[in-house]
């Protein structure tokens, strides 16, 4: 089973943009490390999870392969691509 382990979490202060940091077992698009970010503006009607690579402590504006419109939640789009996700802290 392919794994998605989430080492780092930042959500602004209204709860509108919610990212985190995951290392991934088997990497999409050739990415090992990713930072998925979800956006809920329901007045703007935007509702979006997007997958971004992170390589060398910067993340780059390239949706990857995964990255979904109308879904505000990080584990079920790294779900619907094979992914259990897991926090850090439960890796032993």
């Amino acid at each position: 089973m392919k794994v998605a382990i989430k080492t780092k979490t930042f959500v602004n202060k209204k709860n509108v943009l919610h990212q985190a940091l995951y290392k991934l077992t088997e990497p999409i698009d050739g990415y090992s490390e990713v930072v998925v970010s979800a956006v809920h503006k329901p007045k703007l009607g935007i509702h979006e999870t997007f997958i971004f690579p992170y390589e060398n402590g910067d993340a780059f504006m390239e949706a990857l392969s995964g990255s979904t419109q109308g879904i505000f939640n990080h584990e079920e789009v790294l779900s619907s691509l094979g992914y259990e996700v897991i926090e850090e802290r439960e890796v032993q």
